[in-house]
């Protein structure tokens, strides 16, 4: 009695139960009359419990048996519909993925007693694209913790949640049954009604993108979230009407329960701050249901009742809103308050037709704004749907009425109404908390009004829909484990989406297709002129098919559309500086030092522009010179012109620099620097509710290396004296690369199934490193300590190879030689790419070759070999090692009586037309003219360049469990696309350091090799054998079994 009347509850269980009371009295005295006395008895006996308060909750009722099996049923069917998403062969894309999971410090292990501070991190940060989701980003961290960092754990562990939030759908249609209908039963029909509602939205091809996508976790993460929300809001509804009584409890159990969930939905992803409302409208559902009318008093008191929901919601709702602000200079949708109308009209009519008709996915799918127009039938048609729609939910009841309000409520995240900050017009993840918490139930009822003739009529209907569904799935499953058939379907779908065009032409570069990359880009920068990625992606794609002048210009392009762009102007700078333009080089790196004069690789480049302008002065003063004298004037080596002076300022610097693009500005759904420093293949902008306003970040990167060198190898001493041998390769590998000052050059060491009984190779590339690193002092090298080659390890776990061989694709040997340089191979940042052996050394005229950067995109390079009869031992001082190495292999003497006797005559210089067409090829560089009519194979697998794009063209070396004829396999799939081949010859050779031979137990001919070749010639990509790998994945290794480690080289001073 002390609670005012306004605050009493708005529904009154003695007004509900007197008015069941009344109908049961009038049932029974008509029963009575008709002389149906069991019935009436019954019935008076319903009235006499409804009138004493003796109802049982029906949220404790038991449920009919069959629903634990059913149940069970959906935990196994949905991961077995999904189970290509626990593959191993899994990889994160180099969109989103890469950010969210591999460049995202908030996810690496976690170090003893560290937890509680990474989870302070979590709370207090935003993740690295700009989306406050700490509740999903403490679920990763924690199966990162357990699982390690793979793809494949993250979209089997969405899968395995998706497969409990079905479950839990199913009872979100049970508790939705029990509050529309209290005195009612839970049947075995109904049961069977939310069973199928559940296996069909779960299995549903609109599912994929949410668990396909490693980004897409939160999504199913808010939604078992979000479902345990609204069970609990029911139940808290129940616990108020039948243990509380009249008074509104915002502070009940249930209700604060309700509340926390509701949190963690939201703040797993902020799609989820629709449920809210649409909570609200279930309160106002019932309420007119109960007393028939709806007043203020009434909507207040559901509010003040929903008061923790919507504290839950605030935590989550204030910083998406907060990220969201903030307009985009490059090609922003600047929406005007009907663009917004008529864009939320569509992706609200497409959600709800796909649902029927699933024909395309929805990725990175994005209409132009000129486009969004009333008399456009898809825009203006859509909004008559809705309109429509409305009239007629109208027309059928309250209940109708209510869904279609609930679904508009729960996309509303999504829809950009209030925000500019959805690029994408419409996207498939963006529906999947609405269709699992209102789809499920609305669904059931569907089922239940077409009222089956027996349960095994209805699970039957759905089982045969739940195979068509399981088709159209597992297709959308296999094309999101291609990136390139993911971007392709995109472009597709959005011809004329700026963002689409621009990562399909990023997927061609990396394929190795420029010239089609080039199309892309620029009809990536016909949509969008100021977005300023598709400029930087053309350079790059013209630089690919070697047009200086025309990526030049692309480049003033980019620095007109943004003068202050540091990097625009830098890499104009190194264009020029490759196209020998010194004067404009230098002009235009002096600009970028105006706008950041600390960049240290800026200094250099400029200081050597300006050196680059002398020597051309003093090279034109010393022509006048000789002409006035009427002399011939000398010219030197091109790689003598390139080397810098003993007392230069800086190093001689790569021919390729930096390669930038710009960061995305607040709320685009667009790469981060990290995303753009990897040029993604594969993209998917995250969506966001929230994405934080950033000033324009600085994302460098380096354009591609000029030459990437892979060598493969395990420390298990094959062959005897392995340590001597790979320590050799290293050290003398690196002290002719500094020596020569060769920049842009990455040397990629591949350790393949490391052994567990001895040290790995990371403390002989250590020992190799620093014997090489000598120091300026003892005048072995004349560039800066910063100038030296990239090193990488690429450590190939035994639990790789041991997949493989389970698999079949490898023999019973410990190592793989072939698929370990893919490996490397795959992973090389490099124009070129030299293939080689741990064993070899390189001559330092060979080295000198490779200084005058003349390799020929159109030309693979094999080289002469010679050996060494001697046990390899480590050198002591590199100078004096190598000459004396290579003066022993050019001593035929000692090949005498040894198994390398007969190799004399297979030398590439002991054939005349290849010394006539590539004899001046070690001396002056490759001109292109020289050409024999076969190409010169032996000992390919020793040493063999060509360029980047034309390993990924042929998928590389075949990836068999044998590697007799292999190496020769290559050759012949590089000769049958029509490349040219150059034998290098001395004094370019390589050198073969002694070991044991005939030891490797993988030197199996298990096919003739001149049948091998025949076939390589015609397909590159063809299966030759039935236990080869598919081609298509070479070199492709899931993230979990691969690690990669960057040395910084110690300096060796004695």
């Amino acid at each position: 009695r002390a609670w005012p009347s306004w605050l009493k509850l708005w529904v009154r269980h003695r007004e509900g139960a007197m008015a069941h009371a009344d109908g049961q009295a009038n049932q029974a005295g008509q029963a009575s009359q008709d002389g149906q006395a069991s019935e009436a008895s019954q019935a008076s006996t319903d009235s006499r419990t409804t009138q004493g308060r003796r109802v049982t909750d029906p949220m404790k009722r038991p449920d009919p048996p069959l629903k634990f099996a059913l149940q069970m049923s959906l935990i196994v069917l949905v991961p077995t519909v999904f189970s290509g998403l626990f593959d191993p062969m899994k990889v994160f894309d180099n969109g989103d993925d890469n950010v969210n999971y591999k460049q995202n410090e908030l996810l690496t292990p976690i170090e003893s007693g560290g937890g509680i501070a990474r989870v302070g991190r979590i709370l207090t940060s935003q993740s690295s694209i700009g989306v406050f989701e700490p509740v999903a980003l403490i679920v990763k961290l924690g199966l990162v913790q357990v699982f390690g960092l793979h793809a494949r754990t993250f979209t089997g562990a969405a899968t395995m949640f998706h497969a409990l939030a079905c479950v839990l759908g199913m009872e979100l249609c049970l508790s939705v049954e029990r509050q529309l209908n209290p005195l009612a039963k839970i049947s075995q029909e109904t049961v069977v009604n939310a069973w199928a509602a559940s296996l069909l939205l779960g299995l549903h091809p609109l599912r994929v993108e949410p668990l396909a996508w490693a980004s897409g976790l939160p999504y199913e993460l808010s939604t078992i979230f979000s479902i345990l929300a609204v069970i609990l809001h029911m139940r808290h509804w129940w616990w108020r009407r039948w243990a509380v009584g009249s008074i509104a409890r915002p502070d009940g159990p249930y209700r604060l329960a309700a509340g926390l969930m509701l949190m963690l939905a939201a703040n797993a992803k902020a799609a989820a701050l629709g449920l809210w409302p649409a909570l609200v409208l279930f309160d106002l559902l019932i309420v007119r249901e109960v007393r028939g009318q709806i007043g203020g008093s009434w909507i207040f008191l559901i509010l003040l009742d929903n008061l923790p929901m919507f504290l839950g919601t605030i935590t989550a709702a204030y910083p998406a809103w907060a990220a969201t602000g903030g307009g985009d200079p490059q090609c922003r949708f600047s929406f005007r308050w009907w663009h917004r109308i008529l864009r939320a009209a569509y992706m609200a009519v497409t959600y709800m037709l796909q649902q029927f008709w699933p024909r395309d996915l929805c990725v990175l799918h994005a209409v132009p704004l000129e486009d969004i127009v009333p008399c456009s039938w898809r825009f203006g048609g859509s909004v008559l749907a809705v309109l429509f729609c409305g009239c007629l939910a109208a027309r059928i009841g309250v209940r109708a009425v209510f869904v279609a309000a609930a679904y508009l409520a729960l996309l509303s995240p999504t829809l950009g109404i209030l925000t500019n900050h959805i690029t994408e017009t419409a996207a498939d993840r963006y529906c999947h908390i609405c269709c699992m918490t209102l789809g499920i139930p609305v669904l059931a009822a569907l089922v239940k009004s077409l009222r089956p003739k027996s349960i095994t009529a209805t699970i039957g209907l759905v089982l045969g829909v739940a195979s068509a569904e399981t088709y159209a799935t597992r297709k959308y499953v296999e094309v999101w484990s291609h990136p390139a058939k993911t971007i392709e379907h995109a472009v597709r779908n959005s011809p004329s989406f700026y963002r689409t065009r621009y990562l399909y032409g990023m997927q061609l570069i990396e394929a190795g297709n420029a010239s089609a990359a080039v199309a892309e880009m620029r009809a990536a920068i016909a949509l969008c002129p100021r977005f300023t990625n598709s400029h930087f992606g053309l350079t790059q794609a013209l630089l690919a098919q070697g047009q200086l002048s025309e990526a030049a210009a692309a480049m003033k392009v980019s620095v007109k559309q943004d003068p202050t762009n540091f990097f625009s102007q830098f890499n104009l700078g190194v264009i020029l500086a490759q196209d020998r333009r010194h004067a404009e080089a230098a002009d235009w790196l002096e600009r970028a030092l105006k706008l950041d004069p600390t960049d240290k690789q800026a200094v250099r480049m400029l200081v050597e522009s300006r050196r680059m302008l002398q020597d051309q002065a003093k090279s034109k003063s010393r022509k006048d010179s000789a002409a006035q004298k009427g002399k011939k004037p000398s010219v030197g080596k091109f790689a003598d012109i390139a080397m810098p002076d003993e007392d230069a300022a800086a190093q001689h610097p790569s021919s390729i620099g930096k390669f930038a693009t710009t960061a995305g500005q607040a709320g685009d759904a667009q790469e981060t620097p990290a995303q753009q420093r990897d040029a993604p293949s594969q993209g998917k902008p995250e969506d966001v509710a929230a994405r934080a306003p950033a000033p324009p970040a600085r994302a460098a990167e380096a354009l591609p290396p000029y030459l990437s060198i892979v060598v493969a190898s395990r420390n298990d001493d094959y062959g005897g004296h392995l340590e001597e041998r790979f320590v050799t390769h290293v050290a003398l590998l690196y002290y002719q690369l500094r020596k020569a000052c060769i920049s842009g050059v990455e040397l990629l060491v591949v350790e393949w199934n490391p052994p567990a009984d001895r040290p790995g190779l990371a403390p002989l590339v250590e020992e190799g490193l620093a014997l090489g690193n000598v120091t300026r002092e003892h005048a072995l090298s004349s560039c800066s300590d910063e100038g030296g080659p990239v090193v990488r390890l690429l450590t190939a776990s035994p639990s790789l190879h041991k997949t493989l061989q389970i698999k079949g694709f490898l023999s019973p040997a410990p190592m793989a030689e072939y698929f370990a340089k893919n490996l490397g191979i795959r992973h090389a940042k490099g124009q070129f790419v030299l293939a080689t052996n741990p064993d070899v050394v390189f001559s330092p005229e060979l080295v000198a070759f490779l200084a005058t950067r003349t390799l020929r995109q159109d030309t693979f390079y094999t080289a002469s070999l010679r050996f060494d009869t001697e046990w390899p031992s480590r050198p002591r001082s590199p100078m004096g090692h190598l000459e004396l190495l290579v003066e022993r292999a050019l001593d035929d003497a000692q090949l005498e009586g040894t198994d390398y006797e007969r190799t004399a005559k297979h030398r590439p210089e002991a054939y005349g037309p290849a010394q006539k067409a590539f004899g001046r090829i070690c001396a002056d560089g490759d001109d292109g003219s020289g050409r024999i009519a076969g190409y010169w194979d032996f000992h390919a697998g020793d040493f063999v360049i060509a360029a980047k794009s034309w390993w990924e063209r042929v998928a590389a070396y075949p990836e068999l469990n044998w590697t007799f004829g292999v190496d020769t396999a290559l050759l012949c799939k590089f000769f049958g696309r029509g490349l040219r081949n150059a034998a290098l010859l001395p004094p370019c050779l390589v050198v073969h350091q002694h070991h044991r031979i005939r030891e490797n137990p993988n030197a199996r001919r298990v096919m003739d090799e001149a049948d091998l070749c025949s076939l390589c010639k015609k397909d590159p990509l063809a299966r030759y054998d039935p236990l080869q790998r598919d081609s298509k994945l070479w070199g492709k290794h899931a993230d979990g079994f691969v690690k990669i480690f960057d040395f910084v080289p110690a300096v060796n001073a004695a």
